[in-house]
């Protein structure tokens, strides 16, 4: 199976480059949202430099377009101008609603969820979700200097003084409106916990959390949701370990944790009697409920988005194309919430996938001496490393290198640990089983795999540096080095040379 789809790339280039105009159609929709984002106090100047922007790619691609290809090109180039319009438009729609539920100030009895807390230096901040000003629907209101004690999915009631957010920092949109929050507190006067949220995100949390906390020790259990559900705000410092270690990603729902419960639906469905479309159909919504209970977070829907793809496409026996296949899971992403494309969630699950599908087989080919298991997991880890370290130093200030070995070792147990909880929840739903029975094995095995983080948090090599300039540079080498171009080995010695330099420089210089 051809996953590189090359028999279906178009050719800009003679040769060099290879780019799917599905591909080409994903970006311009994120370069709609970026500028409009970028320039939302002024629509004209968004609109004059997403027009700019789109003009300097088309003359630039247009100067290498095969003569044979020009219809091909014109085509692709109104596709990409049409998906950046609605990129633009899916933007402004969100700007609108989240405008819609600001009020002015006021004093108001406020009810909603909390979906979020958020523990700074002793102060809290809570954001609270599906809220209604003084009996009116409205958008997300920011608590801060909340009163400790307050849990994900309480119900609370506030009688406060509160003030419509800031809504543009500079030309642009500011973190409120990004993150939905469309009223702050000015003064609360009296809160109160009235109980639980009655959504079905809400209850299997509360469904799992008790069977959880019945079977398991306090730290297991803080690590055991994190990693079901993504849920870490109640952790506290118990995953710290995990973190300097470098597989905090473990506890964002992603193509691991999704990829697993394919695997698991697709071995379940195969003894069902029914046409295999209908089975792709039903693991293809079974995925996306999950991706729902676990907040609709951008590395959960592009993971569900991606496996549901993949179920139908196979189904019906055609070639899956994984490059066409994020590409797609990223339209629908930004669908959901435009203003995803700036969260450093999103980012790093789509770069880190798209090096995964670009990266793995030419690395793969440089390691073609090691068997062939080792040689593909260490392509999925360096190809995903490659693109991990500037990212995290960017958005984290630093990259641990000892996650080379953690991934390696620790996060097939954490996987298999993923697999035991979910036998052990659903053993203790159906059959009356002590549940510390029902989980003595994740137990056993979650406390194995922290300890060997604590062991491995104790190496002190990071890289804490990756200055933007230096970044750009890195970047453009694994362009050439990766499978979007055909540059010639020469070209392909250096740009990974380059790649491999940069990183042990910037190592030794941390160090």
């Amino acid at each position: 199976m051809d996953d590189s789809g090359r028999g279906e790339i178009l050719r800009f280039i003679n040769k060099p480059v290879n780019f799917r105009p599905i591909l080409f159609c994903s970006l311009s929709f994120a370069a709609g949202i970026f500028f409009f984002v970028k320039f939302a106090a002024n629509e004209f100047a968004a609109v004059a430099f997403l027009v700019a922007f789109l003009a300097v790619i088309f003359l630039v691609a247009l100067q290498f377009c095969l003569k044979g290809r020009m219809k091909a090109y014109a085509i692709t180039a109104i596709c990409c101008a049409f998906f950046s319009v609605v990129g633009m438009f899916s933007a402004g729609a969100a700007f609108k609603s989240y405008r819609s539920g600001r009020f002015e100030s006021g004093d108001y009895f406020i009810s909603g969820e909390v979906e979020s807390v958020y523990e700074n230096d002793g102060k809290y901040f809570v954001t609270l979700r599906n809220c209604k000003y003084n009996g009116k629907s409205g958008g997300k209101f920011y608590w801060r200097y909340a009163p400790s004690g307050m849990k994900k999915y309480d119900a609370v009631n506030v009688v406060c003084n509160a003030a419509p957010a800031t809504e543009f920092d500079g030309k642009g949109l500011s973190n409120n409106a990004l993150h939905g929050r469309a009223m702050v507190s000015a003064k609360v006067t009296h809160y109160e916990i009235t109980g639980k949220s009655n959504r079905i995100y809400a209850k299997f949390a509360r469904f799992t959390d008790e069977i959880l906390s019945e079977g398991l020790g306090k730290e297991e259990y803080a690590v055991a949701r994190s990693l079901l559900r993504g849920d870490t705000d109640e952790a506290g410092d118990v995953i710290d370990f995990y973190r300097v270690s470098g597989i905090a990603h473990v506890f964002a729902v992603s193509g691991m944790h999704v990829c697993m419960l394919f695997a698991a639906f697709s071995f379940i469905f195969k003894f069902i009697p029914i046409k295999k479309i209908y089975k792709s159909l039903a693991i293809s919504c079974l995925l996306l409920f999950y991706a729902y209970l676990c907040g609709m977070t951008p590395s959960s829907v592009r993971a569900a988005v991606m496996c549901s793809i993949y179920s139908v496409v196979g189904s019906f026996g055609e070639k899956k194309d994984r490059g066409n296949t994020i590409a797609f899971a990223m339209v629908v992403t930004l669908l959901i919430n435009p203003f995803d494309l700036f969260s450093a969630g999103f980012i790093l699950s789509f770069s880190i996938s798209f090096a995964i599908i670009t990266l793995s087989r030419p690395i793969a080919d440089k390691l073609r001496f090691l068997p062939s298991k080792l040689r593909d997991s260490l392509a999925v880890l360096f190809s995903a490393s490659a693109v991990a370290i500037p990212l995290s130093v960017i958005f984290f200030g630093y990259y641990p290198l000892v996650s080379f070995v953690t991934n390696l070792l620790v996060v097939p147990l954490v996987s298999v640990s993923f697999y035991t909880l979910w036998i052990g929840i659903a053993i203790s739903a159906i059959l009356p089983v002590n549940r510390l029975i029902a989980l003595f094995v994740p137990s056993n095995i979650l406390r194995l795999t922290s300890g060997l983080c604590e062991v491995f948090s104790n190496f002190p090599l990071q890289i804490k540096s990756f200055p933007i300039g230096f970044a750009a540079a890195y970047f453009i080498a694994l362009y050439f080095f990766c499978e979007l171009t055909n540059t010639g080995k020469r070209a392909n010695f250096v740009s990974s040379c380059y790649a491999v330099l940069s990183v042990i420089l910037l190592a030794v210089l941390s160090f």
